[in-house]
């Protein structure tokens, strides 16, 4: 569910467009008992920010977010998306998943899949520092 948020997909009928740019980034009140909003940045192809007052635990949507939430299963998880430690952990995944995407752009997909073949063979086999540091050497000598 965690990572259903990342792949949600507006659907063509939102009426997100009627929204002005920048309206999604301006801090708030809760209309229902004037308590300061917190907000959460939703990640994705269409990123957006959900708001969510503490005071009476109010979540409140703009235009075209529910729509995008209630297409996955973030109904029930809502809650994760203010939670500190789930969102830390959001932002490793992000990285790490940006890390790979610049690696495989600069080496290619196929050279990629190589260096995690060679990986997968060297990682639980006993004799893998053996293997790595024939690697550096192979690295080294042909500079």
């Amino acid at each position: 569910p965690h990572d259903a948020i990342e792949q949600h997909v507006v659907p063509p009928s939102s009426d997100s467009d009627g929204v002005p740019p920048g309206a999604d980034g301006l801090p708030g009140f809760c209309p229902g008992c004037l308590g300061l909003l917190v907000r959460a940045r939703v990640e994705g192809t269409h990123p957006f920010h959900l708001d969510r007052c503490p005071a009476c635990a109010g979540v409140w949507f703009d235009a075209g977010e529910w729509a995008a939430v209630a297409s996955t299963e973030w109904l029930t998880h809502l809650d994760d998306l203010w939670d500190p430690a789930w969102r830390r952990r959001a932002r490793e995944q992000q990285a790490t998943k940006r890390h790979l995407q610049e690696i495989e752009r600069a080496l290619g997909a196929e050279t990629l899949a190589r260096v995690r073949a060679a990986i997968e063979a060297l990682r639980n086999h006993p004799e893998r520092s053996l293997g790595l540091s024939y690697l550096i050497e192979q690295l080294r000598a042909a500079r």
